[in-house]
């Protein structure tokens, strides 16, 4: 089986840590980056099947980052899940309308998130 290349943009260093243990055993490869700048700049260059995405974070937040990558034809394909502390209803609504694929709020747990990225991968 092919491994499909993730792309986490988080400034949480421990949930980076957390989600990188999680795939560990997964068939996939995790790329990081701490910021929606940089994680731009990555899903250019790795052009990720998926990218898990962060809102609030410094330089960068997930709607913005969000916004640029379905500007640019390079990056508009990839499927995005949101994953936030911020987790009222509005929140996930307003996340899904910038062009995720699906919300999850924090803390998530591991059997979601592998549910969630599946499901994404199958359904883009």
């Amino acid at each position: 089986m092919t491994h499909k290349k993730l792309l986490m943009i988080d400034d949480s260093s421990t949930d980076l840590a957390l989600v990188e243990s999680w795939l560990s055993d997964q068939p996939f490869i995790l790329y990081t980056s701490k910021n929606g700048k940089e994680g731009l700049e990555e899903s250019i260059k790795l052009q990720p099947d998926l990218i898990l995405l962060d809102i609030l974070m410094p330089v960068q937040n997930g709607y913005d980052t969000i916004r640029e990558l379905r500007k640019d034809f390079k990056t508009k394909h990839i499927p995005v899940i949101f994953i936030s502390t911020k987790n009222s209803m509005v929140d996930q609504q307003w996340g899904l309308r910038q062009g995720a694929q699906a919300y999850l709020s924090k803390p998530f747990n591991k059997q979601e998130l592998l549910q969630t990225i599946k499901k994404v991968l199958e359904n883009p």
